[in-house]
């Protein structure tokens, strides 16, 4: 069974638990909440995936302050979304409805994954090292490992959506906040904007 084969492939236990309290996040995915209660999220796959929890501190593992992060930088862009982890660039994913959807923090595109926990579990393994990033912890040294459970994701230094590369000289960790901050500027430049729009982009 995937769950199974997510829970062995944890890298960190969060341990910073505060009071678990369901209707805190409105979300009725069965399977969902049974993996809260019991792991309380986590990091998994050398750390390049992240799937929120509750915590003591206002960190990038805490789910109620990511999703209050992703509203103020986002806005209405995220309208609907409650975000429940993010890979190794913070790409979101998140419940809308009847759906999990995998958020691109870059351009704001939702793209429909699955329509239930279980299914995104189905999703994430078939195409594990897109939906993760894990590939690229291998370049990274030991200190910059930990760095991704301590407020930072990795981030490209050329925005992805120009045309940068998907490779470790374009890459740089960089403070979560500050990823979200960095990366809602450019969705709101790029948003809805046809294939192949020239655009100069400016970050602030």
């Amino acid at each position: 069974m995937k769950y199974n084969e997510l829970i062995k492939n944890r890298s960190l236990r969060h341990t910073q638990v505060s009071v678990y309290k369901e209707e805190s996040i409105g979300i009725e995915d069965a399977l969902y909440i049974e993996f809260l209660r019991d792991n309380n999220g986590g990091y998994f796959y050398t750390n390049s995936l992240l799937l929120f929890g509750f915590s003591e501190k206002q960190e990038q593992f805490n789910i109620l302050h990511m999703n209050d992060l992703y509203k103020k930088y986002y806005a209405n862009l995220v309208d609907g979304l409650y975000f429940f982890g993010q890979d190794i660039f913070g790409n979101g994913f998140a419940f809308e409805n009847e759906s999990i959807v995998f958020f691109n923090m870059e351009s704001g595109q939702k793209d429909v994954l699955a329509s239930s926990f279980i299914e995104w579990l189905e999703v994430l393994y078939n195409d594990l090292d897109y939906y993760t990033g894990e590939s690229l912890v291998s370049e990274l040294n030991d200190d910059e490992r930990k760095e991704l459970t301590i407020n930072k994701r990795l981030s490209p230094k050329y925005p992805f959506v120009l045309g940068g590369e998907y490779d470790i000289n374009n890459l740089v960790l960089k403070n979560y906040i500050e990823n979200i901050s960095y990366n809602s500027s450019i969705a709101k430049q790029v948003y809805g904007l046809p294939a192949g729009s020239k655009i100069e982009i400016k970050i602030e």
